[in-house]
């Protein structure tokens, strides 16, 4: 399995919706856990809901993992699986401990990072996820600190690799499309 994390707006999703194509089949934790906020806590506001479940929200995220893993081994055209969002090593650890590599790969983690100022600009541009009268300063103090308390430094220390989303979407594609190709996988244009 691909884990593909960092902080907020380092395009997780964006480049893993762009790997489904590839014969990836992708699992966004954020996702996973919204829907099942939806289900079991509606009433409760997302953040202290999530918080308070801890980590048993991670096996939720193993049971899909688990379900993407079979339709990959039952299919000749999907070569593995991607599971972004997770903010903890923990998570991931929790994850590969309950869900075997497909076809004897090694799990691979991918940390993507960008400079404060790119992240926060991408911030404002969401038009999902607007925060009004959001500054830099609350930005830097809210958000990536709460990446930080999540533990994304230390997923960040034990990656297989490190790849930079400063630029260009293109750029970043390319980067991670040259580690997949490293590592085994086939990416077919």
């Amino acid at each position: 399995m691909i884990f593909i994390t960092g902080h907020h707006n380092t395009g997780k999703s964006t480049i893993s919706n762009y790997l489904e194509q590839f014969g990836f089949v992708h699992i966004e934790t954020g996702d996973v856990i919204r829907e099942i906020h939806k289900k079991i806590a509606p009433e409760t506001e997302f953040i202290k809901w999530a918080e308070s479940m801890g980590d048993s929200l991670n096996d939720f995220i193993v049971e899909k993992a688990l379900m993407a893993r079979k339709i990959v081994l039952n299919s000749n055209d999907l070569q593995d699986v991607i599971i972004s969002g997770n903010r903890q090593m923990s998570g991931i650890n929790y994850v590969m401990r309950h869900a075997q590599p497909i076809n004897r790969r090694k799990n691979l983690t991918i940390f993507l990072y960008a400079d404060d100022k790119i992240l926060f600009q991408r911030q404002c541009a969401r038009l999902d996820r607007k925060i009004p009268g959001l500054t830099l300063a609350r930005f830097k103090e809210e958000i990536l600190q709460y990446d930080i308390k999540m533990g994304v430094d230390e997923i960040k220390e034990k990656a297989d690799a490190i790849i930079s989303n400063n630029y260009s979407l293109e750029e970043l594609k390319t980067n991670v499309e040259n580690k997949l190709i490293q590592v085994g996988y086939k990416i077919k244009k």
